[in-house]
């Protein structure tokens, strides 16, 4: 059952059905309607999963017609947070950062900046688009905000604007708790594998592959705006590898 009134759908589903909103990118009259889906607000009587995400949306700033297809599931409200860090891609112009406030009144600094990159005030729903020229010399970009936002990151495994190669990952925002060690399989079955890694400052951060244990924390990047953490981007390993640290990775 779908109805709507006053500005919203109502939706009735039983188990293990699905429900798909959709804004058509070519849709006639509605050049805008590409960006119309963001910030949209679902919630439910029972719980639910919700996959968010672009087909065939590609990502402003590239100049190829051929996209791909970004899509990831995200965590409710209530598991968003006031920090994020993200490390970039390997891609150019294409690769964007949506930052979607869940709370009117919201600002969003970047790279430790006091001043919010938005110039109004973000409402709920609101987002903000951060470009691949907000990363830091370092590859890495720190968001933070004074009420809660979600944080989608597009990324790219080719130096150059092909958006058929972009992807969307929902990114979780920094927090203490977590693994400190990760077993990535085949890593390069699908090309050349990039790997990225936020770590905390001055703790030992291993890589192993082939039986051999490398240590990698001297080739750590400050992260602008947090000198607790650091971020790694490695590169060219084959096979099964495990990234290990004492602390939470």
């Amino acid at each position: 059952n779908v109805s709507e009134a006053g500005g919203q759908i109502v939706v009735t589903l039983n188990h293990g059905q699905s429900y798909v909103l959709v804004a058509h990118a070519d849709e006639p009259g509605a050049p805008d309607n590409l960006n119309n889906v963001n910030g949209t607000r679902i919630s439910s009587t029972k719980p639910i999963v919700v996959n968010s995400g672009s087909w065939l949306g590609g990502s402003p700033g590239g100049t190829q017609q051929g996209r791909d297809i970004g899509l990831d599931q995200i965590a409710p409200i209530e598991e968003t947070g006031f920090e994020y860090i993200v490390i970039k891609g390997e891609g150019t112009a294409n690769e964007n950062v949506i930052v979607v406030a869940g709370i009117d009144g919201t600002n969003v600094y970047v790279n430790g900046s006091a001043t919010p990159i938005n110039s109004s005030l973000l409402s709920a729903g609101d987002y903000y688009r951060l470009k691949s020229t907000d990363y830091t010399a370092n590859e890495n970009m720190h968001i933070r905000s004074n009420q809660p936002v979600y944080v989608y990151q597009g990324l790219n495994g080719v130096a150059d604007p092909n958006e058929r190669q972009n992807g969307l990952n929902y990114v979780p925002p920094v927090v203490c708790l977590g693994g400190t060690n990760v077993d990535l399989p085949y890593i390069d079955q699908l090309g050349r594998a990039v790997v990225q890694i936020i770590g905390e400052t001055g703790v030992p951060l291993t890589i192993t592959s082939l039986g051999v244990v490398t240590d990698i924390s001297g080739s750590a990047k400050a992260v602008s705006g947090n000198a607790n953490y650091v971020t790694y981007k490695i590169e060219d390993y084959t096979g099964d590898i495990t990234v290990e640290s004492p602390r939470p990775i």
